[in-house]
Formats: structure tokens, C-alpha cells, sequence
């Protein structure tokens, strides 16, 4: 008799949160020492992942949408103005556009790099233009090259969510755009025990107005301020002397993330290299093993980019990608479609103030025909091998 427990470790999940002893070491640490709000942990994990991407600054937050939020509300744009994003992928990347009562402009993207397409971007520039959000989507960098006429022009927002430790002419992604963001949602490819994300700037006083929304839009003199336990009546209200710490400069959210998570992410900062090897890895692994199938569209990278894999995504040219999904799945193997899709065909999305350029036919087609295959540290040879056999055998 197979029990469940045997059935599920035959089963190729798609996204896997990997962690040890270490982790969990951390977190006790942290439970130990009777504080569990930001503390020491959370300024030297922020301080950790800017170093890495290379900027100045990096806001913990509760996670990368959070994070995504934040960053567009504090460059505080005009009402009436646009801003540039691609129709395909994930509600985080537009969602903040509508929040902030402004107006998405989308443009299609491109079949093989899964990107925004800059020829259409650029076709998008108005003078009503006021900023332009993009994803490295699947962990694929944008044409960051072809990208800079715009980011010359406006501020951005660049959505290194599925793509950390990902590069472009051998600097980070996520250090190119005004403000950057990532997850550390338990699929990333690192978590803060499950969840969390981050806000990445070079600019000191957008820092400062994100570390302060963030916090309930406590006031903030400077980016990395933290709470002091002694009431000290260090601010005057209308000529009422008050404490900082509960002195609201902004109307902000609350946005914090924990300490426990501050100290699991950085235990796993230090797996990171082993976890992007491992996933590019399997990504060529597949890529070497659909080589010989012409079914499928060729993923493709820019070049100048090394990716930070975060799916292996598999396009259909003609068939029916349903009833491979429904085979895989039904062979223990795991997929995930597109994101979202076509983003504006979303029910949320529907009577929206959205401006779209042009038609929309390759985010159809990555509705459609797409799925997304694990490729995440602890997926193994022989598991791309079945993988790749069941697929060829339904083919």
C-alpha cells in the first residue's frame, strides 16, 4: 500500500521552499531573545541584499507586492499621468498603477523572452508619461540596453520579483530602475520563512518616505530608523511636545516584516549562489532536452544577460496545452500557467482605466499555450529526465 507520505515525495512540485537547521536555529534565537518586532536582524538583512544588488538602501517589507506598492506611491506621481507596463504577468506589477489612481498604459510582450516588448514601449511614451513599471519575468532579464532611452526619460520600477541575482552587462537587475523590488514568497528563490520582500533604491529620501509608509507613516528624519523603547518627547505637535515613534508624517500602511523573518532570510542569503546555480542548471538541463522537439517556442536571452531562472516556461506553437496539463498533472508532475496571462482579460480588471497600445496577441498566446515547469534546487536529474519522457511520449 502506498500512504500518503510516499505518494507526495513521488510527486515534482513546482516551487519548494529548501532550509535547514541553520533557519531554524535563527528563528529560535529570535524567540529567545524576547523581541520579535524589526530589529538588529532586519537592518543587517537589508543592508545584506542592497549590498548585493548595489544601491544604497533595501526597505523590508511584508512582501513583494507590498513592496512593488511602496516604491510607486513614494515617487507621489501626478494624478493624471501614465504609466508604461506589460500586459503580461503578475497582478503585482500593474495592481499598484490603479492604487495610486493612475493610469495603466500596457503593451504586449515578446513570445520567446516572456519580456516587455521596448519597440511598443517606446511607442507608448506620451507626454502624459510619468513612469514605467517592468518585470524580468521567469527570472529572464529585460533588454536593459534597449530599455534605457525610456529610464533616461522617466522614473521606474523595475520588478526583480522572479529574478534575484539575475544580471545584465555583469551588474545586478534590480539596480537599474529608480526603485526595484523582490519577493521572498516561499516559490522565490530565497524566503524569510515563507513570505516577506523588499524595496531597493539608491535615492536617500525616497528611502526615507518608504521606510515611513511602511511603518503607519511614523515619522522618519532618515532611512534605517528604528523604535527606541523610552518615550522621549523629541518632536512638537501644534505645540504639544510628542514622541517620534508615534508622530505620523504620511498616510502610510502597515508594512512591516518580522524579525523571524529578518533571520531566516539571512541564513538563506548564504545558500543563494548554490540555489541560482541549481536552478539555471535544470533550466539548461530542459532546454537540452527540448532542443530536439520543435513543438515548443525557444525560450531566449538578450545578450549581456545572465538570468536568475525561475520557471522553465513551455510555449506550444500549435495543440492543446490544457490536455498537457491535465497529462502531467495527472502523472505527479506539477505546472504552473502564466501568471496571469493577459492581464486586462482578468475579471478584476474589467471596466478598468487602462490604456492599451496596439493589440494584445503574444500575452494571448502566453494565456493560452503556456505552462511552467519547477525547476527549483531540489529538482533532480532523473526528474527532468521523467519529465521530459512523459512530455515526448504525450507528443
Amino acid at each position: 500500500m502506498v500512504n500518503a507520505k510516499s505518494l507526495f515525495s513521488m510527486e515534482i512540485l513546482v516551487a519548494k521552499a529548501i532550509y535547514g537547521d541553520e533557519e531554524k536555529e535563527a528563528v529560535m534565537e529570535v524567540l529567545d531573545s524576547g523581541w520579535l518586532g524589526n530589529g538588529a536582524r532586519t537592518e543587517t538583512f537589508q543592508n545584506l541584499l542592497a549590498n548585493y544588488i548595489g544601491v544604497k538602501h533595501g526597505i523590508f517589507v511584508n512582501s513583494g507586492s507590498s513592496a512593488l506598492l511602496l516604491a510607486l506611491k513614494a515617487l507621489n506621481l501626478p494624478k493624471d499621468s501614465e504609466v508604461i507596463t506589460c500586459a503580461a504577468g503578475f497582478p503585482s506589477t500593474l495592481n499598484p498603477i490603479i492604487h495610486a489612481g493612475l493610469t495603466p498604459v500596457v503593451v504586449d510582450c515578446e513570445l520567446d523572452t516572456f519580456n516587455i516588448d521596448i519597440k511598443l514601449a517606446k511607442k507608448a511614451l506620451s507626454s502624459k508619461t510619468s513612469a514605467i513599471i517592468f518585470a524580468h519575468a521567469a527570472g529572464n532579464p529585460v533588454d536593459l540596453d534597449g530599455l534605457d532611452y525610456i529610464l533616461r526619460r522617466v522614473p521606474s520600477i523595475e520588478d526583480n520579483c522572479d529574478a534575484l541575482g539575475a544580471e545584465f552587462d555583469y551588474k545586478k537587475t534590480g539596480s537599474f530602475g529608480t526603485l526595484s523590488a523582490c519577493s521572498f514568497y516561499a516559490s522565490h528563490h530565497i524566503t524569510a520563512a515563507g513570505g516577506g520582500g523588499m524595496v531597493f533604491t539608491d535615492d536617500t529620501d525616497l528611502a526615507t518616505k518608504i521606510f515611513s509608509m511602511r511603518d503607519w507613516g511614523k515619522f522618519y528624519d532618515k532611512p534605517g530608523f528604528y523604535q527606541n523603547n523610552n518615550t522621549q518627547l523629541n518632536v512638537d505637535i501644534d505645540g504639544i511636545a510628542y514622541d517620534k515613534n508615534y508622530s505620523y508624517q504620511t498616510i502610510g500602511f502597515n508594512m512591516k516584516e518580522l524579525e523571524i523573518g529578518a533571520a531566516f532570510g539571512i541564513e538563506q542569503f548564504k545558500r543563494l549562489p548554490s540555489f541560482i546555480a541549481a536552478r539555471n542548471n535544470n533550466f539548461k538541463e530542459f532546454y537540452d532536452r527540448f532542443e530536439d522537439i520543435s513543438d515548443f517556442i525557444k525560450p531566449r536571452v538578450y545578450k549581456g544577460a545572465k538570468p536568475s531562472w525561475f520557471f522553465y516556461p513551455l510555449t506550444l506553437k500549435r495543440g492543446n496545452r490544457d490536455n498537457m496539463i491535465k497529462y502531467l498533472e495527472l502523472n505527479n508532475i506539477h505546472t504552473r500557467l502564466f501568471f496571469a496571462g493577459n492581464i486586462i482579460r482578468q475579471p478584476a480588471l474589467k471596466g478598468s482605466n487602462i490604456k492599451v497600445i496596439g493589440d494584445l496577441p503574444n500575452a494571448d498566446k502566453l494565456m493560452r499555450d503556456t505552462l511552467m515547469l519547477g525547476i527549483h534546487p531540489d529538482i533532480r536529474i532523473s526528474d527532468i529526465n521523467y519529465v521530459y519522457q512523459k512530455i515526448k511520449d504525450l507528443l
